[in-house]
């Protein structure tokens, strides 16, 4: 697994289990005759993943179950000065095989690693990775894309 690999799942599982801190957890009956532990306030899981996501060295996104970018790194902001979130994938890139290869991804739930060429300062080959997950009841996938 590259390195790229592990990063994205890591990302997927820490939305995951973002998408469970706030659930509470029935104490086991050896838990319950200690004391109870303290709550995590809620925004510590998701200021870390925050924090995790700004920090990937690549330019990372998160699209939706509709191929809709929802949050953007600021590796991506770099790299694609144009990008903004809110629009589809095929619009904030204009290249079909990628959002075919997106939405292909999400429907499948399989992840999706390819080459791109990209008209980004002049053209550039990009490694692009599909990384879909569930987490809230929702699919949705972290995309990322690194200069090949």
């Amino acid at each position: 697994m590259t390195a790229v690999a592990w990063t994205i799942a890591i990302l997927a599982m820490v939305v995951a289990v973002l998408a469970i801190v706030g659930r509470h957890r029935a104490p086991s009956p050896s838990a319950a005759a200690e004391k109870p532990p303290e709550p995590l306030p809620v925004d510590d899981g998701a200021a870390r993943m925050a924090a995790a996501f700004d920090a990937l060295p690549m330019t990372a996104l998160l699209i939706d179950a509709d191929a809709v970018v929802t949050d953007a790194n600021p590796a991506a902001a770099q790299a694609f000065p144009f990008l903004r979130t809110g629009v589809g994938i095929l619009e904030a890139f204009g290249d079909h095989m990628l959002a075919t290869r997106v939405r292909d991804a999400l429907s499948s739930g399989e992840d999706d690693e390819f080459e791109l060429k990209l008209f980004v300062e002049g053209r550039r080959t990009f490694r692009v990775q599909v990384v879909p997950f569930h987490a809230a009841g929702a699919v949705a996938a972290v995309l990322t894309l690194a200069v090949a």
